[in-house]
């Protein structure tokens, strides 16, 4: 018998990571309008799930 254990979330070195989850579109655009143009953090969004992640 085999047991699999759920791998932990992958995180790059030197990122932060935070995570909404709920979201509108809507809410995603203005959260993204709302960050400056030249911002260091990536955002993510999928089916509701934001992800803004930011190098340290």
């Amino acid at each position: 018998m085999v047991a699999i254990a759920p791998l932990a979330p992958t995180q790059t070195i030197g990122e932060k990571r935070v995570t909404l989850r709920g979201l509108t579109w809507q809410a995603y655009q203005q959260i993204l309008q709302a960050l400056p143009q030249s911002r260091a953090a990536r955002l993510t969004d999928d089916r509701g799930i934001l992800e803004i992640a930011k190098p340290l």
